[in-house]
Formats: structure tokens, sequence, C-alpha cells
């Protein structure tokens, strides 16, 4: 067995975490898969794991680090990889959290451009829900839209049996009625 096979860390290991939520979990195994991913010649699997680098550290004092990280692989994760709907809308999630809506938005436009079958898509259901908290961000009066972004959220979440992204769907709807 070739020591990439014996020393690889599953791709979806990381990806696991990151839908938990679970920040420092992520950043150690997505480092770790960039690093083999250097060692072994892969740059869509080094540039999709520096991806989730950047979500994972998307927080205090990080922040900034995270934004550079993302700006510079998001091309790359998105151009030759199986998940480029995922890695566009962590890349949004990312950019929202630091003050720029309007490029998350781009990039949550840009991944619901690419989907091939209406409803069906790893993280789509977190794609449009991401896409109405930046519509609100851009301007409040946007709520309309945001609303319906919500709503298809929520819709494709529960067709696709995605608890916590339906959850997460109604959770801002809920917020939105306040």
């Amino acid at each position: 067995m070739s020591e990439f096979l014996r020393s690889q860390i599953p791709p979806n290991v990381p990806i696991g975490y990151q839908f938990g939520g679970d920040r420092e979990a992520t950043y150690t195994t997505a480092r770790r898969a960039a690093a083999l991913a250097e060692k072994f010649g892969l740059p869509p699997w080094r540039a999709s794991s520096l991806i989730l680098v950047g979500w994972a550290m998307a927080s205090g004092a990080t922040s900034d680090d995270a934004v550079r990280l993302i700006d510079a692989e998001i091309a790359n994760a998105t151009a030759v990889g199986p998940l480029p709907q995922y890695y566009l809308g962590l890349a949004a999630e990312v950019l929202l959290a630091a003050g720029r809506p309007a490029d998350a938005l781009g990039h949550l436009d840009r991944a619901i451009a690419g989907i091939d079958e209406a409803g069906i898509g790893i993280y789509l259901p977190e794609i449009y829900r991401l896409r109405g908290a930046c519509l609100l961000a851009l301007d409040r009066r946007n709520k309309a839209e945001a609303r319906s972004a919500f709503a298809t959220a929520a819709d494709i979440a529960n067709r696709q049996g995605a608890v916590i992204f339906e959850r997460r769907a109604q959770a801002s709807m809920s917020e939105l009625a306040v």
C-alpha cells in the first residue's frame, strides 16, 4: 500500500465536523488533509481542505486570515473539486461574517446557478439560507426576498431529510419575524 493511502485522512472527515459545527476538529483534520495533499501533489484536495481551514478560523482574531485564505483558494477549490457548491457556500458564510455580504451573495448566486437539478445538492439548503442572510445584511428591506430564500432552504432540507439545515432555515425565518 502506498504511503499516501496509509497516511490520508478521508476527505469527508473534516466535512463531517464542519456540518456539526465543530471548528476545532474541522481545523485539525482539514490542516492535516491540506498538508497531505501538498505532499502528494493534489492541488484540488489541498484547496478544498484549505477552504475548510478558513471556515474553521473564521471567528475572533483570526477572521481576517480566514477571509484571505478563502479569497486565495476558492477558485482552486471549485475549479476541479467534486463539491463546488459546498465550498462556495462555506466561502460565503465566512465573507458574510466578515462584513462582505455582497461578495458572499456573489458566491451563493454562482453556487445556485451551478445546480444541475433543482433541489438536489449537498449544502443546498444552507446556500439558500445564507442567501437570505446576505440579502438582509445588504438591506433590511429585502425581507420578502430573504423570507423566500429561507422558505426554499427549509423546503429543500425537509425533502432531503437534512434536519440540521431545516432547523437552521426555520430559525432564520423566526428571526425575520421579530
